[in-house]
């Protein structure tokens, strides 16, 4: 039987936030699940970052820097 998580927003410390001036520091982010797709009978979900807009951290998946 698979594992499931519980779907709903938590919250992290980022250590990885890079603002518009390349610094990079601490800050606290949510993560919260934004979609739902079915496929191959499995569902898959899609996460966003409250900070994703404001950051700058190419290796960050959820950054506004990832998706340039």
């Amino acid at each position: 039987m698979e594992r499931i998580e519980q779907l709903r927003p938590y919250s992290v410390p980022c250590h990885d936030f890079v603002n518009e001036k390349n610094e990079r520091r601490v800050v606290s982010a949510i993560i919260v699940p934004i979609g739902f797709e079915r496929k191959n009978d499995k569902i898959i979900v899609s996460w966003a970052c409250s900070k994703g807009l404001t950051c700058f951290d190419s290796s960050c998946r959820y950054s506004r820097a990832s998706r340039a």
